[in-house]
């Protein structure tokens, strides 16, 4: 069978995984800046700075002014450290 009767996908020189990851960065590229255009992003960049820096998860409020102090947990945890760390702010930066 020759090269043109088989599918591009067989035959394409970039592998789909690599291919997948440079839409997925351009994506990140063109659509970064909505990402820091939401208010709430800041707030789970410093969310995430407060459990690196007390090495554990809030159970209770802190960083707003009309809750503070109620009983409340941090569901999206994992996201806020990275958020804090700079992974992605750095980049959307």
């Amino acid at each position: 069978m020759n090269s043109a009767a088989k599918p591009f996908l067989t035959r394409a020189a970039v592998p789909w995984p690599l291919a997948m990851a440079a839409i997925f960065y351009l994506l990140l590229l063109l659509l970064g800046g909505c990402l820091l255009g939401n208010a709430d992003t800041y707030w789970q960049i410093a969310l995430g700075q407060w459990i690196a820096a007390h090495h554990q998860v809030p159970h209770v409020d802190t960083l707003s002014f009309t809750m503070a102090g109620k009983p409340w947990i941090s569901s999206q945890w994992l996201a806020q450290v990275i958020f804090a760390g700079g992974l992605l702010t750095r980049f959307l930066l």
